[in-house]
């Protein structure tokens, strides 16, 4: 049985449309348990159809999907972010009445934007799980350690707390590599002086969890910790300024304006913060230009950042979720800077 049928009928237009929906995330959402990656769900007026296997059916020119609709559909609208070229190229020869929607993944964005207490639950769930694995990563962190051995050690506790992330990919890495916002692990060694930005998150059921903190290693000099107490005032002020209905860029704004009165905006290159969920495009983001009205019962990050190349670069990153009667930050480790 699925499990959010109703909102996925919701989705079609009208009678003479349809929805085939394809990304796993949105896969996910709402096939529950019969989601499978591969898989798609193709949804119109009167019926739901879930291919338990899609990439089958993309090998035969997706030749199904037509006998399936009734003759009444003219339009099928499909999610532009989870087909490549190939697929929307054969999709289109035997369904020429698909159209790439962006319009489609906004209602499907709207819909999943807004959490429910199971979800919120998971997510919980899983910052625990990153939160009880990062102390405990905390008691072997040493110079000389790299910041590859790091990475699978840090990945290592979360799979053993329990999180379901099958790889241990995450943003990490120490000393100059940090000005990277996305830095990833070189084979650099640690050594005192260094800082380590840790960027890691946990799954369960397929919600995942997100938060960055800082490590310095044996000290911290005077520049590093006047640029760490600049990014936690700025990320304090980005979420004060987060409430439902406020106006998304206006979050991020709070925080920019401190730092750019700091004389370091051209050192802040990306947004303030995005939704957590179970992936994909699920909210809107914290960053300039962003019009859209936060809803509730979202959960976004606040994470501004200042990177300086060469040299190092500092994130904060917290999880907050969104309610009509206010605020709640998921994230409960210390915003000190930790020294080992």
């Amino acid at each position: 049985m699925l499990k959010r049928e109703d909102r996925l009928s919701a989705l079609v237009e009208d009678e003479n449309s349809a929805v085939l929906l394809t990304s796993f995330p949105a896969m996910r959402y709402y096939a529950g348990n019969e989601a499978s990656e591969g898989g798609a769900i193709l949804v119109w007026s009167t019926g739901v159809k879930v291919f338990a296997s899609f990439a089958a059916e993309k090998k035969d020119g997706f030749s199904r999907l037509r006998a399936v609709l009734p003759d009444t559909v003219q339009r099928i609208e499909t999610e532009p972010s989870a087909l490549n070229a190939s697929d929307w190229l054969a999709l289109h020869e035997v369904c020429p009445a698909a159209v790439l929607s962006g319009d489609l993944e906004k209602r499907v964005c709207r819909q999943r934007c807004s959490k429910s207490p199971e979800e919120i639950s998971k997510i919980r769930q899983a910052q625990g799980i990153a939160e009880r694995a990062f102390l405990a990563c905390l008691n072997h962190i040493h110079t000389g350690m790299t910041d590859r051995e790091l990475q699978k050690l840090i990945g290592d506790l979360l799979w053993e707390e329990g999180s379901e992330m099958t790889s241990f990919n995450h943003v990490l890495g120490c000393g100059p590599d940090t000005a990277n916002p996305h830095v990833r692990p070189t084979g650099r060694e640690i050594r005192r002086g260094d800082l380590i930005m840790m960027d890691i998150g946990a799954l369960v059921d397929g919600y995942g969890s997100d938060m960055t903190r800082m490590i310095a290693v044996g000290e911290a000099d005077e520049e590093k910790r006047r640029i760490y107490d600049l990014v936690l005032t700025a990320q304090t002020a980005g979420i004060a300024a987060v409430h439902a209905g406020t106006v998304c860029e206006e979050v991020d704004r709070a925080a920019r304006n401190v730092i750019e009165a700091a004389g370091y905006g051209g050192y802040f290159p990306h947004g303030l913060g995005h939704p957590v969920g179970s992936g994909g495009w699920e909210g809107p983001r914290f960053t300039p230009g962003e019009k859209e009205l936060l809803p509730a019962d979202i959960v976004m990050t606040v994470e501004p950042g200042i990177y300086l190349p060469g040299k190092f670069g500092i994130r904060i990153e917290d999880m907050i979720l969104v309610q009509q009667s206010g605020i709640e930050n998921l994230t409960t480790i210390t915003h000190q800077l930790i020294i080992l």
